[in-house]
């Protein structure tokens, strides 16, 4: 019987430890826990650094995903979160469309190149030259923004569906491409520009076609159904401030959009 009673106490306890950790990660969420948000991997390095320095601020604390923009969104839609930042606007058109976005702010342009190694010693300088027998050529699928974004303004050019046959390799994010370049493991890949500028080993060749290729923009969005939106807002306006996040992603080699900061708060969609 004394056996008993202890199973019971113990079982007790710890269903009483269960329930109040519970009741505080919830009462930590509604109350000015952690945001989540869910990033674009491209975006990664200054992301990082603006949430380290918008908790140093403000206290206040952001989750990250870091992922493949198309990935994230699938992700985001099952789980749910405050935040997302996918690498190309597009993704957040269609969240608006569907009326899960209470606001968005731009961020920063992204123009895709080429990586190459350091030197170009391939002789890498068009997408003619990435489907030249014996290169390794290393893409990105469309589960990433770069992916989806060529596969979009590239799609029907002859030349492009010549580069994506004699791609060797398939990978899920821009950084796992740009590793792959600097690593040597491929010749070339199409990665972000502020994406190669990260990596000492590697050299960017630009893709001077702005007609045929436009750049993408890095939006974040906060989501309609965030538990936690002012908090979520307020981060994004931090991301959105030339001396808060801005700077952060200037320094970084990511080309900001000027805004101006008067206005930083005001957020929301018409």
């Amino acid at each position: 019987m004394l056996h008993f009673k202890r199973i019971l106490v113990l079982f007790l306890v710890v269903l009483g430890v269960a329930v109040a950790g519970l009741w505080q990660r919830q009462i930590s969420r509604d109350d000015g826990g952690a945001v989540l948000l869910y990033c674009a991997a491209g975006l990664q390095a200054p992301i990082t650094e603006a949430v380290a320095a918008f908790k140093e601020s403000s206290g206040e604390r952001v989750e990250l995903r870091f992922g493949g923009s198309g990935s994230l969104a699938a992700q985001l839609e099952l789980a749910g979160g405050d935040l997302y930042l996918p690498a190309d606007s597009s993704y957040l058109d269609s969240f608006e469309a569907r009326g899960m976005l209470s606001s968005r702010l731009s961020l920063c342009n992204l123009s895709a190149g080429i990586a190459v190694a350091h030197g170009n010693p391939a002789q890498i300088f068009t997408v003619e030259d990435l489907s030249r027998q014996g290169l390794r050529i290393a893409l990105c699928n469309q589960s990433a923004a770069i992916g989806l974004h060529l596969e979009k303004h590239l799609g029907s050019d002859p030349r492009w569906r010549m580069a994506v046959s004699s791609a060797v390799v398939s990978m899920g994010t821009v950084t796992e491409v740009a590793q792959a370049v600097a690593l040597g493991v491929v010749d070339a890949g199409i990665v972000w520009d502020a994406v190669a500028d990260q990596f000492q080993e590697i050299d960017f060749v630009a893709l001077d076609d702005e007609a045929l290729l436009p750049t993408a923009q890095a939006v974040i969005g906060v989501l309609a159904a965030s538990k936690n939106h002012e908090q979520a807002h307020r981060f994004a306006a931090f991301l959105n401030n030339s001396e808060g996040g801005g700077r952060i992603f200037r320094e970084a080699g990511y080309r900001t959009i000027p805004t101006l900061d008067k206005n930083v708060g005001r957020v929301g969609i018409p």
